[in-house]
């Protein structure tokens, strides 16, 4: 795409927003999961989440495949989950296969991996023919309804299409890793995309500082911006590695420096306080958004960081079994 064509498009873009994000909106709720039929699973419990999620995250960055696909992946996975009994040996083919179909969706054809490549990612676990029956049995099963307004698309669209600039890169980069740690947790499937994009764009200009930051608009939406909060603070190895580097723009690092002016302000507010303890004055009236930033970890996120503190995931936990059970292990 030529400079010609860049700027047509960001014209277009910019005239119709409006249109683009009300029928996104109202596109959004066919193609959302269950988090309830995925309760069900009998197999599959919530904690083996973030070992799969790692795992697509480390596979995406290696096939270098678009954004849109990896938030792609991860729905049609739900989707997928929400409709099917999928048993723990199979639980990585699925998300391998349905990071494959995303591929195909949203990337150029010479970026779409190979089967050799997804056999390579999962060690050589399962055949080739598994990763065709896979995808077949993916797509029968959604009915050939692929698409889904990922929150990277809602992001791109509350952002904006101003020149990019490091300001705006740091925004978009913050927002992204916000969206990415929506995506392992549960609690965030009572959010449609819409909310949970728009609460990444909230918190991530609070992150970021400056006079530019938004406020929320309704109650769920606070809801949301203040679940973001708590879990930004423990991210997944693969997740910190990921937005750790310079292109970025060292997310982890903004959002720590971020945590630091929270605690310090809040000391602050404790001494004077203490020093007006005889008459304590009114509080005054606050637009500013409230953050829960010290939240006791969850039994699920000592497990996860117990992982953690072992040397990283593996993905899937305790999966594929081993020859005892009558499965090959992984090498």
């Amino acid at each position: 795409m030529d400079n010609y064509e860049k700027h047509a498009f960001k014209a277009v873009e910019a005239e119709y927003r409006e249109d683009f994000l009300a029928a996104m909106i109202e596109q959004q709720t066919k193609t959302l999961p269950s988090a309830s039929m995925i309760d069900t699973q009998p197999e599959i419990e919530w904690f083996m989440r973030p070992y799969l999620l790692d795992f697509l995250v480390d596979t995406h960055q290696t096939l270098k495949l678009s954004p849109q696909a990896l938030f792609l992946a991860v729905n049609l996975v739900d989707r997928y989950c929400s409709r099917r009994v999928v048993a723990k040996k199979h639980y990585q083919l699925v998300g391998c296969t349905a990071l494959w179909i995303a591929s195909k969706y949203e990337d150029k054809k010479s970026r779409v991996p190979s089967l050799a490549e997804l056999m390579a990612m999962c060690c050589g676990v399962y055949e080739e023919a598994m990763f065709l029956q896979m995808e077949g049995h993916i797509l029968n099963t959604l009915e050939w309804s692929v698409g889904h307004t990922t929150l990277d698309a809602f992001i791109h669209l509350y952002v904006g299409n101003s020149e990019p600039d490091a300001a705006k890169d740091r925004l978009i980069n913050t927002c992204k890793f916000l969206a990415e740690c929506s995506m392992y947790h549960r609690a965030f499937f009572q959010f449609t995309p819409s909310i949970v994009a728009r609460s990444c764009v909230v918190l991530a200009s609070h992150v970021l500082g400056g006079a530019g930051a938004w406020a929320t608009e309704s109650k769920e939406e606070q809801e949301c911006v203040n679940l973001l909060a708590r879990y930004m603070q423990t991210p997944t190895q693969s997740l910190q590695k990921k937005y750790m580097r310079t292109s970025q723009s060292q997310v982890p690092k903004l959002i720590a420096a971020f945590i630091a002016r929270q605690q310090q302000q809040q000391q602050q507010q404790q001494q004077q306080q203490q020093q007006h303890v005889a008459m304590p004055p009114s509080p005054a009236p606050s637009t500013e958004v409230e953050f829960d930033l010290h939240v006791t970890p969850s039994k699920q996120q000592q497990q996860q960081q117990h992982y953690q503190a072992q040397g990283g995931y593996v993905t899937p936990p305790h999966s594929p079994y081993n020859k005892v059970n009558g499965y090959p292990t992984r090498n």
